[in-house]
């Protein structure tokens, strides 16, 4: 995943002169998978790698801003992508690409009491779509599209949501060595060390398979309450004051932890599957092969 998004988002922005003359120009790159696998951090990391200018457009950022109808929206969408331009390199953000693409209008009133807005999730899209088109190479400007229910479109929203986008890549759970990773990461991120503390992280890693990023990093802050954290800091000293913690109970436990991992939500392998059925029938992996661009003479 980070050397496809390197190939697909990064390389693009970063050196568009040369990338050009390797690949062709892909104008946006659909990040799809469960929730919580991170893929709007990804859509941010790929932005602050660059220094790039982040640009929102997803449904519930827009909601209610920029009133007045169809010149309100048209307006919008335009001055969104031009400052992108006068920006570049910039990174054009949509999360819930596929409600934004759809033109459903039964899905649509399900999805805006769903995201709590207060117009339809789709009321950029006809504009999104004729700005997405004037993209052209040397602009440095990438839209990343986000989406973790992309067989909700189905038919014309899904020739839709795949055309917008010129790459789609999968976001799955992480496996065993990234899991580990991540329960350090994120005790880490909240100011403590798990193994520092004597928690068996491989442990951790085996049991919570099943478990997204965000699953993880729920379970840390559950865990790591101020309280908690400062005694485990407290016990994680060394001196007299350090173990009077330890006497206490400060020091954190594999046992503590997996308790609060118990009640944590999990996607079971059929629910991950469906994800990788809509991916095989993407252009170029068993569906329709996409239809070549044709130059204007």
């Amino acid at each position: 995943m980070p050397a496809l998004l390197a190939e697909y988002a990064v390389l693009p922005l970063g050196l568009p002169e040369v990338h050009a003359r390797v690949t062709p120009h892909r104008r946006g790159v659909l990040l799809f998978g469960a929730p919580r696998t991170g893929k709007s951090s990804l859509a941010r990391a790929v932005a602050a790698a660059l220094g790039a200018r982040l640009f929102d457009l997803s449904p519930t950022v827009t909601d209610g801003r920029y009133p007045g109808g169809k010149q309100a929206n048209a307006l919008c969408v335009h001055t969104a992508f031009k400052c992108a331009r006068l920006h570049a390199p910039s990174v054009i953000l949509v999360d819930h690409a596929e409600k934004l693409l759809s033109g459903n209008k039964k899905l649509q009133a399900r999805w805006a009491a769903e995201l709590g807005l207060g117009e339809p999730a789709n009321r950029l899209k006809k504009d999104f779509v004729k700005e997405l088109k004037t993209l052209r190479p040397g602009d440095q400007v990438l839209v990343l599209g986000i989406t973790a229910a992309p067989f909700d479109a189905v038919k014309k929203d899904r020739k839709a949501l795949v055309g917008a986008f010129q790459r789609h890549l999968h976001v799955p759970l992480p496996g065993g060595g990234d899991r580990a990773a991540l329960w350090e990461h994120f005790f880490r991120w909240h100011g403590c060390s798990l193994r520092g503390q004597g928690v068996d992280v491989g442990l951790l890693a085996t049991l919570s398979e099943g478990l997204a990023a965000g699953d993880i990093e729920r379970v840390a802050r559950a865990v790591l309450t101020p309280d908690r954290l400062l005694r485990a800091r407290a016990a994680g000293c060394a001196g007299p004051g350090g173990r009077a913690a330890l006497e206490a109970g400060g020091r954190l436990t594999t046992d503590e932890v997996v308790a609060w991992l118990a009640a944590a939500p999990r996607l079971d392998r059929a629910s991950e599957g469906r994800y990788l059925e809509w991916a095989a029938g993407l252009p170029g992996r068993g569906g329709k092969p996409a239809k070549a661009s044709k130059k204007k003479k």
